[in-house]
């Protein structure tokens, strides 16, 4: 699931990360199954109530072992910023490791791929320009639908260029693939929602 071990363990209460967001959310997790990864809003500074956690790179959290069903735990994070004005002058020369790990395409990618991305992108002067219209043309062009099913090696032309509905791992997919042509570093994610209210609090 993690492409690197954890790198961090922390004691319950300590912060996790410093938030980088100036909207608290508070919240409460109750498992349904056994777990060893925890659901956590974005971006986590404090959970509690289950001794241990792990940290990986990525700032997933993980228990120290595997937890029963029903166990509950608190958590603290922070929202991120909404400030697209922040983004569109935010450059693009990235760390090394960054961009070396996160603007791969595999070396058999179709060219038309890259080709289409370019004409997408062509009056876009920013990273985050590029970003929205690859987003704009993907929800203005595919209909999304849980039927889907093709596969392929190149899904990404696949669902570019042959289908014309997909749901969301066709459309991230296609989005990460789509920013990496423009050496935009970009890396592909799963995550939980943000659940549904079923009571005061719930």
């Amino acid at each position: 699931l993690f492409s690197k071990a954890p790198t961090t363990v922390t004691n319950p209460g300590d912060p996790i990360v410093h938030p980088g967001g100036d909207e608290q959310v508070d919240y409460e997790v109750e498992l349904n199954r056994s777990a060893t990864a925890l659901p956590t809003v974005w971006q986590p500074e404090r959970i509690d109530g289950i001794g241990d956690i792990a940290v990986t790179d990525q700032r997933a959290v993980l228990a120290g072992g595997r937890l029963d069903p029903g166990t509950t735990f608190s958590g603290r994070s922070y929202k991120p910023p909404q400030e697209p004005d922040v983004l569109r002058t935010s450059g693009e020369t990235y760390p090394t490791e960054i961009e070396e790990r996160y603007t791969q395409v595999p070396s058999d990618t179709p060219s038309r791929v890259k080709l289409f991305t370019d004409d997408i992108t062509s009056d876009a002067d920013s990273s985050y320009e590029k970003a929205v219209a690859i987003e704009q043309w993907l929800e203005s062009n595919k209909e999304y639908s849980l039927n889907a099913s093709a596969t392929s090696d190149h899904i990404t032309d696949t669902f570019l260029f042959e289908m014309d509905t997909g749901y969301c791992e066709y459309y991230a997919t296609a989005m990460t693939t789509m920013l990496r042509s423009q050496d935009i570093p970009a890396r592909y994610t799963v995550g939980y929602s943000t659940g549904e209210q079923v009571g005061e609090n719930t």
